[in-house]
Order: structure tokens, then C-alpha cells, then sequence
């Protein structure tokens, strides 16, 4: 029984280090190019359209 449990929260911890981002990039953030963002002037004010 103490080995199952060491097991799940062995487990745990590295789904929470994955989320965390401790192994690589976020799930969420995959995809997403953040250094363009920053890079880009005056982001709010550009309008679309008329």
C-alpha cells in the first residue's frame, strides 16, 4: 500500500511539472509565438476595417 502511494504522488508531481512547464513548453503556451507579441509597437491601436 505505501508503494501505490509513493507511486500516485510521484505521478503527481510530474503531471504538475509538466503543466508548470518544467519539462519543456506549457501545453497552453504551444502554438503561441509570446516574442512577437512583445515586439510588436502600438498593438492596441491598430484597428481592423473601417
Amino acid at each position: 500500500m505505501r508503494i501505490l502511494f509513493i507511486l500516485i504522488v510521484l505521478a503527481n508531481i510530474v503531471v504538475y511539472g509538466v503543466g508548470q512547464g518544467w519539462l519543456g513548453v506549457q501545453p497552453e503556451d504551444e502554438g503561441r509565438e509570446p516574442i512577437k507579441q512583445q515586439q510588436q509597437l502600438n498593438a492596441d491601436k491598430v484597428m481592423i476595417g473601417k
